[in-house]
């Protein structure tokens, strides 16, 4: 069960360039195996510093990113994230086992649509 999803809109105004404390990240749709937001890191680094290392970096899973955000592949976003905590997600452990984060806010990247 995912509960409650993150908010459309950061603090950060619309049109600006990403801000420090955001990651860039592009949709690739639904994850298969656990049904939520599976996304690509630009800078694998970053989220490292929030997480830790994961095995299938730069590819993540998005708790809490709102559908409309992912569920059109290929889409550039800049996101706010922490680590996860009490997010409950079922997966069936079929395929890989993406690390993943909790997105805290999260922005269309200015000139991507």
């Amino acid at each position: 069960m995912l509960l409650a999803g993150c908010q459309k809109d950061a603090d950060v105004a619309p049109g600006t360039e990403m801000a420090a404390d955001e990651v860039e990240v592009t949709t690739q749709g639904r994850n298969a195996d656990c049904g939520v937001a599976q996304v690509v890191a630009r800078d694998p680094a970053q989220v490292r510093r929030v997480i830790g290392p994961s095995a299938y970096e730069p590819t993540y899973l998005a708790y809490q990113l709102d559908t409309a955000l992912w569920v059109r592949k290929n889409r550039a976003l800049y996101v706010r994230i922490r680590k996860p905590q009490n997010e409950a997600v079922v997966c069936t452990a079929r395929g890989p086992g993406y690390a993943a984060f909790t997105v805290i806010s999260a922005r269309i990247k200015p000139g991507s649509e």
